[in-house]
């Protein structure tokens, strides 16, 4: 009988468990970026605001399926053994990214902050309005946080047309508006803020 050392399938398994929250992250980026945290039991989340308001949010499973050959075990090299693993790393974000998609499309449902373009290719004028919804962060030195803006890849040429679209500079005008009366509600915020000791 083939004796285990509980310490190597221990170590093992943190090495596998790394290479692949580090695959899933290669697989999708925009959700590798978002701050998590670990349920340990439970089916749902809850997360209570400081309005009061109280969220919950189901707990889903995300899995992916990889298949790891003995030969490949015996006789192939750690990179091999590995990549029979990034398959499952990429069912994987693939699930966390539709989740990220579902949870952002109830959020913005919610909250009355959606944009519909009615069928109407991506402009600067929704590109605009989009940005008038939602609540942008600024550093200590007033630079702003902006928005990861997820678009399908059939939009992908719209995008590279927009950008040399001779109206182009007329929109990051009016960006640079829109910035900067945000930078002046995100003060005045701050200064409205209780620092909680």
């Amino acid at each position: 009988m083939q004796e285990t050392s509980p310490k190597l399938e221990e170590d093992l398994e943190g090495l596998l468990n790394k290479y692949l929250e580090s695959a899933v992250s290669m697989f999708s980026p925009v959700v590798s970026d978002i701050d998590r945290h670990r349920v340990f039991e439970g089916h749902r989340n809850v997360m209570l605001r400081d309005t009061g308001e109280v969220d919950e949010t189901d707990v889903r499973q995300i899995s992916g399926d990889a298949e790891l050959k003995v030969e490949t075990i015996l006789y192939g090299t750690v990179q091999e053994i590995l990549e029979t693993f990034l398959p499952a790393a990429e069912s994987m974000a693939s699930g966390q990214m539709q989740m990220l998609i579902d949870t952002l499309n109830q959020a913005t449902e919610k909250t009355g902050n959606k944009v519909d373009g009615k069928g109407k290719p991506i402009s600067f004028d929704l590109i605009l309005e989009t940005l008038e919804k939602i609540e942008i962060a600024f550093d200590r030195d007033g630079n702003p946080e902006m928005p990861t803006m997820m678009v399908h890849p059939d939009m992908r040429a719209r995008l590279e047309a927009l950008d040399k679209d001779p109206g182009k500079s007329d929109f990051e005008k009016e960006q640079k508006k829109l910035i900067d009366r945000k930078r002046l509600e995100w003060r005045a915020r701050e200064a409205n803020r209780t620092l909680v000791g």
